[in-house]
């Protein structure tokens, strides 16, 4: 029965799995926020100082430089933690939900994971928030069947979750654009320092605005296919028709993977804000797909 998947899922080992997970994503959030900073915050800063004494210079040389390190630094630094984290999430739900692995997706040393879990203890000294992960009416059916509706719970969490965030998050970024440039029409009066300090600055903002507008989309299409091919398998679950659950989770598992690994990050406060209203739905979710096998199966 799917009391398999509670008892492997509070394993001491597999605790520190999502510990570990937690703590990178924590990181990359930070430097997620360090990028914002520089080059968002700091430019719209400078063109409102503009306004008072004369940064164009300044404004225009820090925006290209910013540009070039959000390019070869600050991107592939968020991309390294997020890939990581992804990994090992994938570590976590391949042994607690009994999925094939997928050989290709390579594993995390258990030295960086041990590191990271014990940072990790800092935050959550007992890692109360990391127990009883999936919820324990899953234990009610069969283990094989368990693990598609834990599946589904992961990636409908992570969809309501994303859905107001990311179009928070994009107007936020758009806003700092447009700011930008009215500031600078304010301020200059010929198109040569209208061009140094309303179009050269925003460089940085809107490599930031189109990153999170492609990472949007893929995480959109992803979740779209994710949430068809998850109905499907459940429709033939429920009406008794063949299928490989072993290879359908692998699938859905694949997909969920790369939707880990494409899509933006949210920050913790927006999490810890939702989290509670959001794991509420997700359980009810969840005992109502239990509730509907077991009489579909009865």
């Amino acid at each position: 029965m799917g009391e398999e998947i509670i008892n492997k899922e509070n394993y001491s080992e597999n605790i520190e799995l999502l510990a570990a997970q937690k703590q990178l994503y924590i990181i990359a959030k930070r430097v997620f926020a360090l990028q914002i900073i520089l080059t968002s915050v700091i430019v719209v800063a400078l063109s409102i100082i503009n306004l008072f004494t004369d940064t164009g210079k300044l404004l225009s040389v820090y925006s290209v430089l910013i540009a070039f390190l959000d390019l070869l630094l600050i991107k592939d630094l968020i991309k390294n933690y997020k890939d990581k984290a992804a990994k090992i999430q994938e570590q976590f739900d391949t042994i607690v939900l009994s999925i094939p692995p997928n050989t290709l997706i390579e594993k995390v040393d258990l030295e960086e994971i041990g590191r990271y879990a014990r940072k990790h203890k800092e935050i959550d000294p007992t890692y109360s928030k990391l127990k009883n992960w999936y919820s324990i009416s899953i234990k009610e059916i069969n283990n094989s069947i368990a693990k598609i509706v834990c599946q589904r719970s992961n990636f409908v969490y992570d969809y309501t979750l994303r859905k107001n965030y990311n179009l928070a998050l994009s107007i936020l970024i758009g806003a700092m654009c447009l700011t930008v440039i009215v500031l600078a029409i304010i301020n200059e009066s010929n198109l040569i320092d209208f061009f140094l300090v309303g179009v050269l600055p925003i460089l940085p903002i809107l490599m930031l605005f189109v990153q999170v507008l492609k990472d949007n989309k893929n995480s959109n299409t992803n979740l779209v296919k994710l949430k068809q091919v998850a109905n499907e398998s459940w429709n033939k679950v429920l009406n008794n028709q063949p299928i490989d659950i072993s290879q359908t989770s692998r699938n859905l598992q694949d997909m969920i993977y790369q939707n880990r690994i494409n899509s933006p990050l949210i920050f913790e406060w927006f999490y810890n804000l939702k989290r509670k209203q959001l794991e509420d739905e997700m359980y009810y979710s969840v005992d109502r797909l239990v509730a509907e096998y077991k009489v579909t199966s009865a």
